[in-house]
């Protein structure tokens, strides 16, 4: 004989979810984020372009990273044809601290976030990476401080990079690429300033 009182016992107890069932889940912190991104910088912000695509991965991105690339040599008028973006991440200053002088840097940094914010669109920039001082006599720290600087006169989000890494102490065998999770506090950058 069939007993229907256990059947619908057994259906009720497996259709139950506890209340807390969403903690089993970690939420997803960029899950909202729909936009079109540009990533301009030199080699550092190109080997962490995954890691940030994968942590955004409801957006787009245009990446413009290319090694050995300074400021300078960055030509933000050619890229607004290529491509609309809604915003930047712009992680410039380890090639520009061995080829170009900081007031320049600082002088051009604050030109394209200027002309970037004029445009509508948000601006992200990322400090350049904390070299091995054992073996890069830079003046990085300078750089980054640049940065930073340009970044609180222009309201925008700064992420660190330069500071995690001197936290961390790892550097890849070349002594400048990061070895640490640097992207965490670009994607957060990313996640504020996205209105």
């Amino acid at each position: 004989m069939f007993n229907w009182i256990a059947a619908a016992a057994v259906a009720l107890l497996m259709s139950y979810t506890p209340a807390d069932a969403h903690e089993c889940t970690p939420p997803d912190p960029y899950g909202h984020i729909r936009v079109t991104v540009g990533l301009g910088g030199d080699s550092v912000l190109l080997g962490e372009s995954g890691a940030i695509k994968r942590a955004l991965k409801h957006s787009k991105f245009a990446t413009f990273a290319v090694s050995e690339r300074t400021l300078r040599d960055f030509d933000m008028s050619q890229v607004a044809q290529t491509i609309k973006v809604d915003g930047w991440v712009l992680a410039f200053g380890a090639n520009d601290a061995r080829k170009h002088d900081l007031p320049n840097f600082e002088a051009d940094l604050t030109r394209v976030v200027t002309e970037r914010k004029a445009a509508g669109q948000f601006v992200v920039l990322v400090t350049p990476p904390y070299p091995d001082p054992t073996r890069y006599p830079v003046k990085m720290g300078e750089f980054a401080e640049a940065v930073r600087r340009v970044g609180a006169a222009q309201g925008v989000c700064v992420a660190d990079r330069y500071e995690t890494m001197s936290a961390a102490g790892k550097w890849q065998r070349d002594g400048v690429h990061p070895a640490t999770n640097t992207t965490r506090s670009i994607n957060e950058c990313i996640r504020i300033s996205v209105k």
